[in-house]
């Protein structure tokens, strides 16, 4: 009979594309219900607020705006998460065709426009749009989901 920590562990390594994928679908779920939720009035949007500032400035001039009213997060973490959740509802539809990892110097080239911009920004060497800003963290996660969902699929299959 099969313990109860295997069957975990099995659930785990049979489901993980789908749990981490509604993970990422979950929070931009939130990312674009919280400020919804804070034009309605309701009591849960400055949580939700709260929730993501630790991992996000939260800047007004930064973020974009939803029935007047700020996303938790700037133009960069939405489009990160928009990537992942992009990326990794697009790779559980063609995991099977994808057989090769992302070479890491293609990961390097996708990742690279939001660290030099990102770099460039808090260096104040120059100041980019919330547009360009959406555009280099969804690539920057399209470049994660690439390169790593393949070796996590490795990894789990051996």
């Amino acid at each position: 009979m099969e313990s109860s920590k295997n069957r975990t562990v099995n659930f785990f390594r049979k489901h993980w594309l789908l749990l981490i994928n509604g993970v990422f679908g979950l929070i931009l779920l939130l990312v674009f219900l919280t400020p919804l939720l804070s034009a309605w009035g309701s009591i849960l949007s400055p949580f939700l607020y709260l929730l993501f500032k630790p991992s996000c400035h939260q800047e007004s001039v930064r973020s974009y705006f939803l029935f007047g009213k700020q996303l938790p997060v700037c133009a960069r973490c939405t489009g990160i998460y928009l990537g992942m959740v992009l990326g990794g509802y697009f790779y559980a539809l063609f995991r099977k065709k994808i057989s090769r990892v992302l070479p890491f110097w293609v990961f390097l080239l996708m990742v690279l426009p939001m660290s030099i911009d990102g770099s460039g920004q808090a260096l104040k060497l120059w100041n980019t749009g919330n547009l360009w800003r959406t555009v280099n963290g969804m690539i920057c996660a399209l470049g994660v989901v690439f390169y790593i969902y393949p070796y996590v699929d490795q990894e789990i299959r051996e």
